[in-house]
This record gives C-alpha cells, sequence and structure tokens, in this order.
C-alpha cells in the first residue's frame, strides 16, 4: 500500500494476489505517486480493483499487462474494476499496456464508468 509516497515499479510480476483488506489485489494508492513500468498483473483479487485500487494521487503505467484480475463481489454485481478501480480520474495509461478481462468491467471508476480519455483497451 502507498499511502503518500513516491513509489517505482519496473519489470516486476504480481501474480495470484489476494487483498483481504478488499481493495487492490496486487497494488493500493493512497494520494500517492506511482510509476508503473514494463509489470505484469495476473490474477490478482479483490472487492475493488483485482490489480490495482488507486484513491487519488498519481498513477502512470507504461507497457504492462493486465490478465485474469478479477474485482467485485456478490457474483460481480458490487465492488468492479477487473484490473483497475479509480477513484478521483488519478490513473494514466500510456502505450504500450494490454488488458485482458475475465468478464464484467475490466476497468471501472468509483460511478462504474472509465473515462474514455484515461486508459483505452
Amino acid at each position: 500500500m502507498n499511502d503518500g509516497g513516491t513509489v517505482v515499479i519496473t519489470g516486476s510480476e504480481f501474480i495470484d494476489n489476494l487483498s483481504v483488506l478488499g481493495q487492490g489485489g496486487a497494488i493500493s494508492n493512497n494520494y500517492g505517486s506511482m510509476d508503473i513500468t514494463g509489470s505484469k498483473f495476473e490474477g490478482n483479487t479483490a472487492t475493488s480493483g483485482g490489480a490495482i485500487v488507486s484513491g487519488g494521487g498519481t498513477v502512470v503505467i507504461t507497457g504492462s499487462a493486465f490478465e485474469r484480475n478479477k474485482g467485485g463481489y456478490d457474483d460481480g454485481k458490487k465492488g468492479g474494476g477487473n484490473n483497475i478501480y479509480v477513484l478521483n480520474r488519478s490513473v494514466t495509461c500510456n502505450d504500450g499496456n494490454t488488458f485482458e478481462s475475465s468478464g464484467g468491467g475490466s476497468k471501472n471508476d468509483s460511478d462504474g464508468n472509465w473515462p474514455d480519455d484515461v486508459c483505452d483497451e
């Protein structure tokens, strides 16, 4: 969990993690600054943000792969963001990212949508 600090992640793998607190199966960002490059997020699970949840601050993702992450509970009716769940439009995706979802919304914000100008699939 990043709580207001600065974190740089390069060439890392986050595989089959489970959030016991319910948010961000691999990473939870709370008003910090994160730069994620060339990393893989696969099979992570949480109630919100199977791979990443960001509640403010900034997260910049470049050249990273998101596969089979799962966000949500109550058979996917609540929570969400199989790969990324964002509050306050705090995530920017640069070129080279891939998103593969195991069903449901791949990326969601707090309204259950994904702003078109943030990260395209």
